[in-house]
């Protein structure tokens, strides 16, 4: 990754972060942290893949009622040098020391912490199913609970009164279609999840032998989240070109006449996501639970 290639990475997750912690289900953020206080240790030992700059870090922390010991996992060395300069919210007094390895996320499955809690945030559709079949394995080995926050799930909306003719319906169809193709290449992994991922991780926890819960947590963007909203845009724009580049005209046609209509306050987004967390039990006992909501 060049230079150039990790700032722009650090302003995209820096630009996303209000929104996601908006967006996170708190409810399976404190299922996890009740699992992790009801261990033996005095330290919980949490592991963050592709941790990036720490929002993950930063969101998660302070809501976990225990001493925490973080490593977080990425490729890019200057995001997590940007996590570690960050200064973390009020954590009531806990003890959290954070370490980083600057490894590749195929290398980081032998060394999980017995019943800890393995974390990500927005990683699940770069991955495939191969690669998380062996994560849910290793944690499994390990007893360490799983939480991965917003994934997305392949729900796309542009909300405004013009989206109910046929022509622009068709139109932001196909952008859509498109995008979910290029979610789907090649990550450099394999074929990756896209928005296959939520479901998929719940599948593989499942068979495991995790009690599985799931919340559905969405972005909704408007005038409030403007920057967000048009750097999804040119994300949507930029991957359905990927996916189609003999419609580059048509595309940016159509994402010249969404900017105009988010900067007017006449349209708005929305993104979807979910939340997975699953809890090692005995494989007998595994079933599945919802909890439903983008805030709770």
């Amino acid at each position: 990754m060049t230079n150039n290639d990790s700032l722009f990475a650090a302003d995209w997750l820096a630009l996303r972060e209000p929104a996601d912690a908006r967006a996170r289900s708190s409810r399976l953020a404190e299922v996890a942290g009740d699992w992790l206080a009801s261990r033996t240790f005095n330290r919980a030992e949490i592991i963050d893949l592709g941790a990036g700059s720490g929002a993950n870090l930063r969101y998660l922390a302070p809501r976990l009622t225990t001493n925490q010991s973080w490593t977080l996992i990425d490729h890019d060395a200057s995001l997590l040098a940007r996590a570690t300069e960050s200064k973390l919210p009020d954590c009531a007094h806990r003890s959290v020391s954070v370490t980083t390895r600057t490894i590749d996320l195929n290398a980081c499955l032998d060394d999980l912490p017995g019943e800890g809690l393995v974390t990500a945030s927005a990683l699940l559709d770069l991955v495939t199913r191969e690669w998380i079949e062996k994560l849910i394995q290793a944690c499994h080995r390990a007893n360490c609970a799983v939480l991965f926050a917003l994934s997305v799930d392949g729900h796309m909306q542009i909300g405004d009164p013009s989206s109910h003719t046929p022509e622009t319906k068709r139109d932001d169809a196909w952008i859509f279609n498109q995008v979910a193709t290029h979610q789907r290449r090649n990550k450099g992994m394999g074929r990756a999840l896209g928005s296959e991922g939520p479901e998929v991780l719940r599948q593989v926890l499942a068979e495991n032998g995790y009690q599985v819960y799931s919340a559905v947590t969405p972005w909704r963007l408007d005038t409030v989240d403007l920057k967000l909203a048009l750097a999804a845009l040119d994300e949507w724009a930029r991957a359905a070109t990927t996916a189609a580049p003999e419609s580059s005209y048509f595309i940016q046609t159509w994402q010249a006449r969404r900017q105009a209509a988010l900067r007017q306050g006449l349209c708005s987004l929305q993104v979807g996501h979910h939340d997975v967390l699953g809890l090692p039990i005995e494989p007998a006992s595994a079933r599945s639970n919802n909890v439903s909501g983008s805030k709770e």
